[in-house]
């Protein structure tokens, strides 16, 4: 359909030369169309940071009532303050818009932890998109992530001797490792809209990749969840959730 419109412009181009300014502006204004045929909107939420909505999914990145507010307590209060080791492999399921993965950076220099984290994602964001999610952080925060997502897929990258990441464009599907973690944050689209992410067999995977005393942790606490983490070998913590959210779950391995 865009392709016959713009046919037509240049065959008036061609016919009626003086009517060029008024062609131009029409192609200007479907060029804008087709550019603002994005699927993801970045909005704020109920904290004043901001969240992506991806309108095919019907479904945002983080939480509305807190994009920082929610990947604090869930991922780093009820994440990685919960794991005792000074050194820790993490694997995120969901890389994203990284602030995770940057929240994470920043906790390690200032705990210290030596943390090498693993970064799972299967749809890498555009930079105009990302720039604009990181105006409603702080600077630091925006900073941070924004360095992440300079470097390099699928390349480890030592950033310091706090911080090892490796980032990976690929289905969680199709993700195998001989390394084990001992936190895993798993933090996908919620299993009503990708349910393949959440299926026994990707969570009995999850269960396997964890050392002895590892644990997952996902702002997901439906029960078809809990119960196949269980099958898998876990057991599982109910933990006061963020604002908006009564529950998360935390399952760990013996």
């Amino acid at each position: 359909m865009f392709q016959k419109i713009i046919l037509c412009c240049f065959i008036k181009i061609l016919r009626h030369p003086s009517n060029f300014a008024s062609v131009f502006a029409k192609r200007q204004i479907l060029f804008f169309m087709i550019n603002k045929k994005s699927h993801l909107k970045v909005i704020l939420t109920e904290d004043k940071s901001a969240t992506i909505y991806n309108e095919d999914l019907d479904e945002t990145y983080h939480s509305k009532y807190g994009a920082l507010s929610e990947s604090l307590h869930i991922y780093i209060k009820n994440g990685l303050h919960k794991c005792p080791k000074q050194s820790i492999n993490i694997l995120e399921v969901g890389y994203g818009t990284g602030l995770n993965a940057a929240l994470t950076f920043a906790e390690a220099q200032s705990s210290p932890k030596e943390i090498y984290y693993t970064g799972v994602e299967n749809c890498i964001l555009q930079p105009n998109v990302l720039r604009t999610f990181c105006d409603s952080f702080s600077p630091d925060i925006s900073k941070q992530i924004l360095s992440l997502d300079r470097l390099k897929w699928g390349k480890e990258h030592y950033l310091n001797k706090w911080f090892t990441l490796i980032k990976l464009n690929i289905d969680i599907q199709y993700f195998n490792t001989n390394k084990n973690f001992d936190i895993i944050y798993f933090d996908a689209f919620g299993p009503d809209k990708q349910p393949e992410i959440w299926s026994r067999d990707i969570l009995q995977k999850m269960a396997e990749f964890l050392n002895s005393g590892g644990f997952m942790v996902t702002y997901c606490s439906k029960g078809t969840v809990k119960r196949d983490l269980k099958n898998a070998g876990l057991k599982i913590l109910n933990l006061p959730g963020p604002p908006g959210k009564r529950e998360i779950t935390l399952a760990y391995k013996d």
